[in-house]
């Protein structure tokens, strides 16, 4: 919904249901935002956040997360 909502007001959007896919496309493109769901996360810990700073260091990445808690705070900040 978040996507349909952004491309109607006019921005670039891509979405990815995979974090490599997400990866593949920073290597070719400059981000200006990434917007990350936390349920994204793969089961093999592969880490979207992870993968986009080591591709674009100087991203800004907003994590979207139903229950954030204090753990997964820390652990996004690192």
């Amino acid at each position: 919904m978040l996507t349909f909502l952004l491309a109607d007001a006019g921005f670039d959007v891509r979405a990815f249901a995979k974090p490599s896919e997400a990866t593949v496309v920073a290597r070719q493109e400059l981000l200006d935002l990434a917007l990350v769901d936390h349920e994204t996360r793969t089961k093999d810990k592969a880490d979207i956040i992870e993968g986009l700073k080591a591709v674009q260091p100087t991203v800004p990445i907003v994590l979207l997360a139903a229950d954030p808690s204090i753990q997964l705070i820390i652990n996004s900040i690192r």
